[in-house]
């Protein structure tokens, strides 16, 4: 009889700690997925967490890595500033990003965007230094243009509208003063 109180009161302590598990478990999936994903920006929104903004074109790129590993691949993005839309700075700039493509090895982060030497783009960027920077928003920082045509991802609803270049930098001066 005893050994049956002892075997249900330690039943219920495995009930029980498997429960807390379970309850710490679903309770900690919402802020894994709230930082791993892209969160929607108006064109204000990006403009407002830049430091710099800018109209630029592609001049060249690189894949860099630390001491030869693969595993820890940046492409840094060389581009030259043909107007400062939000704050100031150097008017030749390397936008780095995680991963990029080196003999059989390629690591790209999901969202992020891409660059093709000699396309034009508007940035949102990040700068640490005034030549240092990074995207604000992966592939959120980076308005394709093409002519008087700005093609614009919008998070809320997946789907790209182009607009023209003039209106998309009205919107980004609306944001504000520099940063």
């Amino acid at each position: 009889m005893a050994s049956q109180q002892n075997f249900k009161r330690a039943r219920e302590r495995l009930q029980c700690g498997a429960m807390k598990k379970l309850m710490l478990a679903v309770l900690a999936v919402p802020s894994i997925v709230l930082a791993t994903s892209i969160a929607p920006h108006s064109i204000q929104d990006r403009a407002r967490a830049s430091t710099r903004v800018v109209l630029a074109q592609v001049v060249g790129q690189q894949v860099v890595t630390e001491n030869g590993d693969p595993r820890q691949m940046r492409t840094v993005t060389d581009v030259i500033v043909g107007s400062d839309l939000r704050g100031q700075g150097s008017e030749r700039i390397h936008v780095t990003q995680l991963g990029g493509d080196m003999g059989l090895w390629s690591s790209h982060i999901a969202g992020d965007a891409s660059f093709r030497l000699g396309e034009t783009a508007i940035l949102f960027l990040h700068c640490r230094t005034s030549e240092q920077c990074t995207l604000v928003s992966l592939g959120e920082g980076k308005i394709n243009l093409d002519g008087d045509s700005a093609f614009v991802h919008d998070l809320f609803t997946n789907q790209w509208s182009k607009r023209s270049v003039k209106d998309v930098i009205t919107d980004i001066k609306a944001a504000g003063g520099t940063r």
